[in-house]
């Protein structure tokens, strides 16, 4: 007789003489493959003592045996063993049965008399198969760089890897599946207890066929010091190159105040001494007056140029500040750099910090009057493109970007003039401030023809003239949730605070010149619970309207929120849920709300 493949050593646990012979007949007979080497054990102790003393490649279970009966044989003996696959025997056709099995950790289920050799040598040949699968799985999180915990749904660990067990405290535990169980699915940043920083992610999975939580926990505590580092160092690099911009400025300036001052003194000389009479004392005044207001500007300009802390957001003409910026910038530059303003765009409304409008222009025309040492043509030029932005293009006729350092044009430090010449931080701040409020900032150069740089600005919902109807705080973990909703108060004329976690919420609530109408926020909060938050913030904003919104299907509202709204919804939805909201409080933009309703068309 010819000699089989494979050879499997099976443990029988069965304390039936008749099918426990009748299963190794079944193992030894022609119809199978492999060879199997069978032991037998007739009670789930004896069978654990086996599995103590030998190797088996997987263990055939009868669930009627006389120590144990039912799934919890099968949870008995893998409590003991959890390397070695395990296959139920039953003398039930039961899908209840096989089930429970199943959530027991069997890999397979089979009905006694039902299945012939064939069929059980392939039962455990896919068990050992998918059983070495999990213990390699297993064997790999154990040793993982990263810290591995898995939680049950009670937040009970199912399963800590080697770096978890060793870096984590039960604490930390804690907070990992406070935070994970709310934001599952996304990357987030997690102090630890000990000052450490973690970048986690995790998943839902079944984990020994349960519902589980995956966490994968890096420790990033390097990187955030060293960008931390970088940032602090780009910070002191940008202020010196902000003063560096204001020396620029201040040269440049100090020229057109003396021109300013030399205007003043002599007309008020010639008013003090008497020597202008008549309907001419009226023109010397409008000049003086024409002298003072113009260096007024001035010195306002040079002051928001060094001006130093938080940075304000406000909704403003691109051309109006490009005039503004013709009136500096003509004294700071070389008499042979030609300025040109083409302004075209139809709807040239920017929302940004002014001062740093003022910067990136400033540090722009710095650029290309550097590019044209012998002087030449710098254009200012706006229009609109296909996609409603107002784009701006600073063109130089200069010596063009060489291919070599195209990439690094905007890193920080990075410059091509002599040491101690700059500070290498002007095109990285204007990237930075490009970055910072989503613009798309793009560049063509050709040697020996010149260079233009191009910021597209979002296009902005021109300003009316109808007042404000309140302060609306948006809280949401997403940014893409808040600019919508956004947008959407905006249009309802509102005016809009938007933060991603209910801390920064509190933190605003919290200043006295700060009076909150209407908070709009995620019942699924990182930071704290809904129940929480809302309790802090009326405790600072007693007149506020609490409007709530969820994805989650078939969740129930809020009860401490005036609204509710279920994700996604539409502008009229939005506007709809503010008027009833905000009703309930007798609020004076209720007449405004009630005519918008009417009026929009979604």
């Amino acid at each position: 007789m010819a000699s089989k493949g494979k050879t499997f050593t099976v443990l029988i646990v069965e304390d039936n003489d008749a099918d426990a012979i009748l299963l190794e007949h079944s193992l030894c007979g022609s119809d199978t493959t492999a060879e199997f080497r069978v032991e037998r054990a007739c009670s789930l102790s004896e069978g654990k003592d086996l599995l103590e003393e030998k190797e088996f490649d997987a263990v055939l279970l009868d669930l009627s045996l006389p120590d144990s009966r039912g799934p919890e044989t099968v949870s008995g003996l893998r409590a003991h063993n959890q390397d070695v696959p395990v296959i139920v025997l039953s003398g039930l056709d039961d899908d209840s049965t096989a089930f429970a099995a199943i959530q027991a950790e069997a890999q397979d289920y089979l009905v006694k008399g039902q299945a012939t050799g064939r069929q059980i040598e392939q039962a455990i040949s896919h068990a050992i198969e998918r059983q070495s699968i999990q213990n390699t799985f297993r064997d790999a999180l154990v040793v993982s760089a990263d810290m591995i915990l898995v939680f049950d749904s009670e937040g009970q660990v199912m399963f800590r890897g080697q770096n978890a067990e060793e870096g984590l405290t039960v604490e930390d535990e804690a907070l990992v599946f406070k935070l994970e169980s709310t934001v599952s699915g996304t990357s987030s940043e997690l102090a630890l207890k000990d000052g450490r920083y973690v970048e986690t992610r995790s998943v839902r999975l079944e984990w020994d066929r349960k519902p589980a939580l995956f966490c994968a926990l890096r420790d990033i505590t390097g990187r955030k010091q060293a960008a931390e580092r970088l940032a602090e160092m780009q910070t002191r690099a940008m202020q010196s190159q902000r003063l560096e911009s204001l020396g620029n400025l201040a040269g440049g300036v100090a020229h057109e105040f003396n021109n300013l001052l030399t205007g003043i003194l002599g007309n008020s000389d010639l008013l003090a001494q008497g020597w202008i009479e008549g309907e001419e004392v009226q023109e010397v005044a409008k000049d003086i007056r024409f002298a003072a207001q113009r260096a007024a500007r001035l010195t306002k300009h040079l002051l928001g140029f060094a001006r130093q802390g938080l940075f304000r957001n406000e909704r403003y003409s691109l051309h109006d500040k490009l005039l503004q910026a013709r009136e500096l910038l003509t004294p700071v530059l070389n008499r042979t750099v030609k300025l040109e303003f083409d302004l075209q765009a139809k709807n040239p409304m920017v929302e940004s910090d002014p001062d740093q409008m003022n910067q990136i222009l400033l540090n722009l025309a710095l650029n290309g009057q550097d590019a044209m040492p012998e002087g030449g043509l710098l254009s200012f030029h706006t229009r609109d493109d296909e996609f409603g932005r107002v784009v701006l293009e600073v063109r130089d006729r200069g010596t063009g970007i060489p291919e070599a350092i195209r990439e690094r044009i905007f890193d920080p430090f990075f410059t091509t003039k002599p040491q101690n010449e700059g500070t290498g931080m002007g095109l990285a701040m204007v990237w930075g401030t490009a970055s910072q409020h989503g613009w798309e900032l793009e560049f063509d150069t050709e040697e020996g023809v010149g260079t233009c740089f191009r910021i597209s600005f979002p296009a902005q919902v021109p300003a009316t003239n109808e007042p404000s109807q309140g302060l609306v705080i948006v809280i949401d973990n997403e940014s893409f949730v808040r600019d919508t909703l956004r947008r959407f108060l905006i249009q309802l004329n509102f005016e809009v605070l938007d933060f991603a976690t209910g801390g920064e919420a509190l933190l605003a609530g919290q200043k006295d010149e700060t009076v909150v109408d209407v908070v709009i926020v995620d019942s699924e909060m990182a930071d704290m619970t809904i129940s929480d938050f809302f309790s802090e913030f009326r405790s600072l904003q007693p007149q506020a309207t609490f409007i709530s919104m969820t994805g989650e299907p078939g969740r129930a509202p809020d009860v401490e929120a005036e609204g509710f709204l279920f994700k996604p919804f539409d502008f009229r939805l939005l506007a709809s849920s503010l008027h009833l909201a905000l009703s309930k409080r007798g609020h004076s933009s209720i007449e405004y709300l009630s005519s918008r309703l009417f009026k929009v068309d979604v």
